[in-house]
């Protein structure tokens, strides 16, 4: 299981968006640095096909700065 978190911890360090940011050159993260993260994932997932009209009110489009936090 743990090499499932790892996996996603990687996928998500590569990411363009990322990669483009401030976090690409940060480590270790601090909180502003995950609230930043939260702010570019709520962004992408805003945009996403899946997540237009009732589905977004069911799932949401955002996640807590806190849970990446515990994540990470």
């Amino acid at each position: 299981m743990k090499s499932i978190y790892n996996l996603i911890k990687e996928k998500i360090r590569q990411h363009p968006k990322i990669q483009l940011s401030i976090l690409a050159d940060s480590n270790p993260w601090k909180r502003s640095h995950y609230i930043i993260l939260a702010e570019i994932i709520k962004e992408e997932l805003a945009q996403r096909e899946e997540l237009k009209a009732e589905r977004k009110f069911e799932l949401g489009t955002s996640i807590s700065h806190i849970t990446l936090q515990r994540f990470f």
